[in-house]
């Protein structure tokens, strides 16, 4: 997906990880915005992001998605958006065919160039803060509709 001018992005890697019961032979991913989010200059919508890889090894699934943090997008009504989250939606399947889901609301601030969903699962979650996972301690910011959120 091809996303305008000055948009800033982070790659999200989801790895094929022994972690997950038998090995991962195929990963699948679906990272979509819990609100709807506007560009500001195209107007074009951002939508749900998707997709897969194949084999128990390697680097698994790599996705690029914008930071939820930045100012080129709006909501509906045309109002800026200080940030928003994705929901993640991944499915490991293994080579017997079982699959494990991993289910979670996640944002990514600007300047974060990759984020490993296995290794930082609890990565500036939505409604939660585990832990400083390196740099400066976590603070609290609020949305320009009053949401708070961990920065």
């Amino acid at each position: 997906m091809a996303f305008p001018d000055g948009v800033t992005l982070c790659e999200v890697v989801l790895p094929a990880s022994a972690v997950w019961q038998g090995g991962a032979s195929t990963i699948t991913a679906t990272l979509t915005p819990t609100r709807s989010v506007f560009h500001r200059k195209t107007g074009e919508q951002l939508v749900a992001i998707t997709g897969s890889a194949t084999g128990p090894s390697g680097p698994g699934l790599k996705l690029l998605v914008p930071h939820t943090q930045q100012s080129n997008y709006r909501d509906a009504k045309g109002n800026s958006i200080a940030g928003w989250e994705y929901e993640l939606l991944a499915t490991y399947r293994d080579t017997a065919n079982v699959a494990q889901t991993l289910r979670k609301q996640l944002r990514i601030p600007t300047g974060t160039t990759s984020l490993n969903l296995l290794s930082a699962v609890d990565y500036e979650p939505a409604n939660e803060f585990s832990g400083v996972l390196g740099g400066a301690a976590p603070q609290l910011a609020f949305d320009t509709d009053g949401t708070p959120y961990i920065v």
